[in-house]
């Protein structure tokens, strides 16, 4: 008896042994020189590694050899690894600041980043940050300078700060400086120098909970570059990033007009949507992705999660089987329906799918987002969606 006792445990033991081991062999991670790695050959186009880091790219250069860097980081937060990609093309079109963990699961994306790009890991207080250093031009002759701090904690990461930090033209300059940051405010100087003089002012800046971004009530230095771009009579040659059409020209993609339903169009007076500022809103957007043909609307996009929200316009008597192959749902709410299709994925994305109507009015909404985010993020698009509203 006592044998078979002895011969149990040690099978319990071995057992416990190959399934732990198995967990870790099911988990893949990796290093720094790694994470390198996978990014360099799926910048080069390998599709094997392009799968390994779905999510991560939007946009991808056919000629690699016009990336000026690749920089990985590594900080380690309540024993838990996290690395920063931050790649810097040529076109500011590919350059991306991104954050993911040792088993590549993405918790920040942003492809907003201009210029040139420095990164790297700041403590102040309880919090941790990630802040990027942009250095880039605006209307050819206006230099800038930017900073973005992102704070990141073991669970999520987000854009706490954003602003400009230098100015230069024929006829001024002037700087932003951070002197302090605290848990709940950071504070700035500025110089301003002119032709007539110079002159110095502060600005303070409130972490404000409910949108999780220090604020500011006067945002004078905001104030100062955005009156000199706008305020700027030089003539522009090179191009400029001003919206989605303008991507689509510097890509070069040309789209054909013809194939494009154009009979409904949806305006920002049929619907009511509430987005924070993280989504950045594109109009007479072509849509094409998962659509039978392709049809015009709106897009918002948010970077920071690499998610997006698309909504067009179809005719009343029509429905959303014309344009996708899913079956709907059916919820009726007082007179207004609403169907909504069963989560579904491809190699890179989970998405859904959303049909509201009224007797005059028909809408289609759809969500796509990475599968390494959808999770983390469930609650935030729940509540978007419930905040959906058709006019009729």
């Amino acid at each position: 008896m006592q044998n078979f006792l002895k011969i149990f445990l040690i099978l319990i033991v071995f057992i416990f042994s190959s399934c732990r081991n198995q967990v870790k062999e099911s988990k893949q991670t990796i290093n720094g020189q790694d994470l390198n790695s996978l990014v360099e050959k799926s910048l080069k186009g390998d599709e094997q590694t392009k799968n390994k880091l779905a999510g991560l790219f939007t946009f991808v250069s056919d000629d690699y050899s016009k990336y000026n860097k690749i920089f990985i980081d590594s900080i380690l937060i309540d024993s838990k690894t996290f690395y920063s990609i931050l790649i810097e093309h040529q076109n500011p079109i590919y350059n991306l600041f991104a954050i993911v963990d040792k088993e590549l699961n993405l918790f920040l994306k942003d492809e907003s980043l201009n210029g040139y790009l420095n990164s790297n890991w700041k403590k102040s207080g309880s919090k941790i940050f990630a802040v990027v250093d942009e250095m880039f031009q605006s209307k050819d002759v206006i230099e800038l300078n930017r900073i973005s701090y992102y704070n990141i904690d073991e669970l999520s990461c987000t854009l706490a700060f954003r602003q400009f930090t230098k100015i230069k033209t024929q006829e001024k300059s002037a700087e932003q400086n951070i002197v302090f940051i605290s848990d709940t405010s950071i504070s700035t100087e500025i110089v301003e120098s002119k032709r007539v003089g110079k002159s110095n002012f502060k600005d303070a800046f409130r972490f404000d909970v409910s949108k999780t971004r220090y604020l500011s009530k006067q945002n004078k230095f905001d104030k100062i570059v955005l009156n000199e771009i706008t305020n700027s009579n030089f003539e522009v040659k090179g191009l400029q990033i001003t919206d989605a059409e303008s991507i689509r020209r510097m890509l070069g993609i040309e789209k054909d007009s013809s194939i494009v339903d154009t009979t409904f169009t949806i305006t920002d007076n049929d619907f009511e949507i509430k987005l924070d500022n993280q989504w950045k809103k594109f109009g007479s957007f072509t849509i094409s992705n998962l659509l039978k043909k392709e049809m015009k609307g709106f897009k918002f996009i948010n970077t920071k999660i690499g998610a997006g929200i698309s909504i067009f316009k179809i005719n009343p008597q029509d429905s959303l089987e014309s344009y996708f192959d899913k079956t709907l749902i059916t919820q009726s709410k007082d007179n207004k329906k609403q169907r909504v299709s069963v989560e579904f994925e491809d190699t890179k994305n989970k998405y859904k799918l959303f049909e509201y109507s009224c007797p005059t009015k028909k809408l289609i909404l759809i969500l796509e987002s990475p599968k390494s985010t959808y999770e983390n993020y469930l609650d935030t698009f729940n509540n978007i969606f419930k905040s959906f509203l058709i006019k009729c």
